[in-house]
């Protein structure tokens, strides 16, 4: 793609640890700071500017991390509709494992009972059992991409059967448009596909209040793929057994926020059926060594004039 020259410049600054490999590999094609050098072939860029797109050698916008933000979608649309933009997938795996930790936990209980055995109450040993077992049980899985695929191999390794929802769909996977039969089948709602004008709201009263009585919900995509009131009415009331977020509708605003933030509009903490993780699914101990590689990987793909294959699509936001 950009084999007779390149450019990188990277917003940021590279950490000193990942430095001399990046010096090392694009010489004096490599730049950093907050404005652009007008060689500039590929911005590394979370949310990039209407004068990054100006630059007159602009061949390509990496975003150093997964997803893409509404404010470059948005420009790129406007002034630059065919720009290539890339993504990483780095912690699709981390975030995976983060669904099925919040699945063990709620379909077995077992933060339930941790937190009742902390005060001393032993009950739950001794009741008639109200957790279900997993294998053997149908789950839905919205969404097969690097997280999706990671989770339907261990679920189906476990002896779960599992349905699939994809964007469009295709031969042995469901579309978004004819998801809704599977609903009352689903001992297990995964939500791991990202949130478009599409999929915002998808889930609402109607669609949940299909799934049976004793169903497990885990997200680990966006919180407002799930209309709130309805899944909290849900759980509530019991019709649901359980629910695992790492997403969430409301988020701190300001570093003074991250300790008295509510996750949303309604008592989350009152419900005992949630689990409740602060979006931290893909992270991990590896995560920017991870990010770091995959970028370097990216970066020389471009360099040598490859297609990459994490090109975002635009026109359908992720």
């Amino acid at each position: 793609m950009l084999k007779t020259s390149f450019h990188v410049h990277f917003s940021s600054l590279i950490p000193e640890t990942k430095r001399a490999r990046f010096a090392a590999e694009f010489g004096d094609g490599l730049s950093e700071g907050e404005v652009s050098h007008p060689s500039t072939n590929v911005v590394v860029k979370g949310r990039i500017s209407e004068e990054d797109l100006k630059l007159p050698n602009l061949k390509a916008v990496v975003i150093p991390w997964a997803g893409l933000p509404n404010v470059t979608r948005d420009l790129c649309l406007e002034h630059r509709p065919g720009l290539p933009v890339y993504n990483l997938h780095h912690n699709g795996i981390s975030t995976a494992e983060t669904a099925l930790a919040l699945l063990f936990s709620c379909a077995r209980e077992v933060t339930f009972a941790d937190r009742e055995l902390r005060q001393g109450d032993w009950s739950r040993r001794y009741a008639d059992s109200t957790a279900p077992r997993l294998s053997g049980r149908r789950m839905l899985l919205l969404g097969y991409g690097a997280i999706g695929q990671h989770i339907a191999t261990v679920a189906t390794a476990m002896g779960m059967e599992v349905d699939i929802v994809r964007r469009s769909s295709q031969t042995g996977f469901y579309g978004l448009g004819d998801f809704e039969h599977l609903l009352p089948k689903a001992d297990v709602l995964m939500i791991a596909l990202p949130m478009t004008e599409e999929t915002k709201g998808l889930l609402d009263a109607q669609k949940l209040g299909l799934m049976p009585k004793g169903a497990v919900v885990v997200n680990v995509a966006r919180g407002p793929i799930i209309e709130e009131q309805a899944l909290f009415d849900l759980l509530n009331s019991g019709h649901l057994h359980s629910a695992g977020l790492d997403v969430w509708w409301n988020y701190p605003e300001s570093e003074g926020d991250q300790k008295q933030c509510s996750p949303g509009t309604l008592p989350w903490h009152e419900l005992p059926n949630v689990v409740m993780s602060p979006h931290m699914g893909g992270s991990s101990v590896e995560t920017e060594q991870l990010r770091y590689d995959a970028l370097f990987d990216l970066l020389c793909t471009l360099k040598a004039g490859q297609e990459p294959s994490s090109r975002v699509d635009l026109e359908a936001g992720y």
